[in-house]
């Protein structure tokens, strides 16, 4: 996941345990997501709709303390 800030995203899971968790959890929803397409886990379409709205929540919300991590690196760096 936006392979452009790999390098931030591993300093802010090592040093921010807020952005950690959200990239955890959005790993978890997304393992669940895959489980159910595989077949291995039976969900409604609305269970699966408020994960998905949930794992893009997450997404949104990391991507966003990316782009301020590395907004505030170049004006500081």
């Amino acid at each position: 996941m936006f392979p452009e800030y790999a390098d931030l995203t591993s300093q802010l899971k090592a040093s921010d345990r807020q952005f950690a968790r959200m990239f955890e959890k959005h790993k978890e929803l997304n393992h669940k997501l895959q489980a159910i397409e595989a077949g291995t886990v039976v969900a409604t379409h609305e269970e699966i709709e408020v994960l998905k709205k949930k794992k893009l929540g997450y997404k949104d919300q990391i991507y966003n303390r990316l782009r301020e991590c590395s907004t505030a690196t170049k004006t500081t760096g």
